[in-house]
């Protein structure tokens, strides 16, 4: 049994938005929940699992499945 939370907006989309930034731009907030995410999943059998994708031509959907205990 999990929990799913999916998120959609329809802004410019993620990949347009990266074409947009320079080389050297991170993201911090990605990264960090990329960094939680995996930080919780070391140690634990059931894993967190995080997608995030664009949505035809703008638009984002982020999809979080989080076991439930």
């Amino acid at each position: 049994e999990t929990i799913e939370i999916n998120i959609k907006d329809n802004g410019i989309g993620i990949d347009n938005s990266s074409k947009q930034k320079d080389s050297t731009h991170v993201s911090r907030g990605m990264k960090i929940t990329s960094d939680r995410i995996k930080l919780l999943n070391k140690n634990s059998e059931r894993q967190i699992e995080f997608t995030i994708e664009q949505l035809g031509d703008s638009g984002t959907e982020v999809r979080f499945s989080i076991p439930a205990a």
